[in-house]
């Protein structure tokens, strides 16, 4: 299930989320058995592509050093937990 606007401003990182769908094959556990943890929260993105003439792109940043765009992350992903 997507995660609503009001789901993501209460949200205080860290909390856990995991993947909506799967796509095509994958090694190891299906990503709803393989939670991912947000730690925080960027204006941009880290390429800093946002901004100027384009529209700001918030972000969202994984344990282990991923990162996504919000839009993305909220579409594609549910909170499962608080930590």
């Amino acid at each position: 299930m997507p995660i609503t606007e009001n789901q993501i401003k209460k949200a205080k990182a860290p909390f856990c989320v995991v993947g909506d769908c799967l796509r095509g094959p994958r090694k190891g556990l299906p990503r709803k058995e393989r939670p991912s943890k947000v730690i925080g929260f960027s204006g941009n993105d880290p390429l800093n592509v946002g901004g100027g003439i384009f529209p700001n792109n918030p972000s969202v940043y994984f344990e282990g050093g991923g990162w996504g765009l919000l839009t993305d992350v909220m579409q594609h992903y549910t909170i499962v937990s608080d930590i």
